[in-house]
């Protein structure tokens, strides 16, 4: 297996990488529809939690993760278990029998756009490690979704003594099968508390990998092609103030112009938006600054106003708030405003629970569980609603159990991921534990 390395680091020791919770969550629901998402969570926390041991395929077990209600408090008990080798279950409750799981598209031999069909726990290697962040994209052009990692892996001795991180690339089938890493790598930040994004930086025609954090750039690792990257060169100035490095990013294009843009959210007080424009030539313009809210720690894009603009929302740790910046002609961003909440936003993803075109604002809230901001229209979010379960930093929308109603995956605690499958009404279901233990 082609293993390279970037000039100039370290070998390493064989990690195991963690990554049920957080993949799971990723993989558990088709996305709807195929997208750029933002990356990165509250600094310092875990979408993951560390497993000693090698890791071997098993049982994965869905079951209520609460018997909470959040429109009448009723009470529900499922418990659910599947067959080793699929993700899809069956379970019976006060609404009726549902399949929790993967669309019926995963195993039938082809790969669908925007399709990650997973099975099983997913782990690399032997040692501890931790699954500092992850993200999908096809970086070897065959058309199945593949597994980037940001790992970080303890340095030989006592703990305070640091971290080692590196970025691995698993390739997928699009069929539930990964290979070993087929590249791996040391980012430039000693700290990549941003996360990475997959993204066609350069027009090329290959995928390449942006990671930012703790600098007030962005670095880019150019792919070839294959699966392998190399060193992309000088960094992307994100036009932060070096005490406000960026905590999230992401990549979509803002303009239509055919060149993505990038967009990185500095976790200081004040946090503020950086916009850095493709230039449509393979290269960057300077970029632009939108103020935003105090210490924001996540990042989300989608369409609040059903336009063609793309509108952005910052969750703010500090003040417990969501900071929504409209979009507006050109990819610009008219002046933001903010929207309390109940606790601390986690993490923060745009999702169009109804499909009405618009998209409702869905949190993680940690110990408080799963938060909704329903979009009312005209920049008017409802009080949230609130689905009890322990969460994570990571949140998906997606279709996880192939009724055509859009649901919410979220990481869960340890290694789990929690599903609140979705009635096409903005109202979901009580959290749904999946598991994927590490045997």
């Amino acid at each position: 297996m082609l293993r390279r390395r970037l000039a100039g680091t370290r070998p390493r020791l064989p990690v195991l990488v963690p990554l049920v919770g957080a993949l799971t969550a990723l993989a558990a629901c088709a996305p709807v529809p195929p997208g750029e998402s933002a990356t990165g969570g509250e600094a310092g926390t875990d979408a993951t939690s560390s497993s000693s041991s090698s890791a071997t395929s098993g049982e994965a077990s869905v079951t209520d993760a609460t018997s909470a209600d959040p429109s009448a408090g009723s009470s529900g008990a499922a418990t659910m278990t599947t067959d080793p080798t699929t993700t899809s279950a069956t379970a019976t409750d006060s609404v009726g029998e549902t399949t929790t799981g993967q669309p019926a598209s995963c195993g039938n031999g082809q790969v669908d756009p925007g399709e990650l069909c997973y099975e099983g726990p997913f782990a690399h290697g032997n040692k501890r490690a931790r699954a500092e962040d992850l993200a999908l994209g096809d970086v070897d052009g065959d058309g199945a979704l593949d597994v980037i990692t940001i790992n970080g892996v303890p340095l030989p001795g006592a703990e305070q003594e640091g971290i080692d991180y590196t970025i691995e690339v698993f390739l997928g089938d699009g069929q539930g099968g990964f290979s070993d890493a087929v590249w791996s790598g040391a980012p430039k930040h000693s700290s990549p508390t941003a996360g990475v994004v997959v993204v066609d930086l350069d027009l090329d025609g290959h995928a390449d990998l942006v990671t930012a954090g703790d600098s007030a750039d962005a670095t880019i690792l150019r792919g070839v092609g294959d699966g392998t990257f190399i060193d992309g060169g000088d960094p992307i100035p994100l036009g932060l103030e070096p005490s406000s490095s960026p905590v999230a990013i992401a990549a979509r294009d803002l303009d239509g112009d055919g060149a993505p843009d990038l967009l990185a959210i500095g976790g200081a007080e004040p946090g503020a938006l950086a916009v850095t424009r493709g230039d449509g030539g393979g290269g960057t313009l300077p970029p632009t600054l939108y103020a935003a809210g105090v210490f924001p720690n996540s990042l989300a894009l989608g369409q609040l106003g059903g336009d063609a603009h793309v509108d952005a929302v910052a969750g703010n740790w500090w003040e417990l708030s969501l900071t929504i910046f409209p979009g507006a002609a050109g990819g610009s961003f008219a002046d933001a405003w903010e929207r309390p909440t109940v606790d601390t936003p986690r993490a923060v993803a745009l999702v169009d629970l109804n499909e009405d075109g618009a998209d409702d604002v869905v949190m993680t809230l940690g110990a408080l569980g799963l938060g909704v901001h329903r979009n009312l229209g005209d920049g008017v979010f409802s009080k949230p609603d609130t689905y009890p379960a322990s969460t994570g930093d990571r949140v998906h929308g997606g279709d996880c159990n192939g009724d055509g109603l859009v649901d919410v995956a979220a990481a869960g605690a340890d290694d789990a991921a929690l599903v609140f499958l979705g009635h096409g009404d903005r109202t979901l279901d009580a959290a749904r534990l999946v598991e994927a233990p590490l045997a």
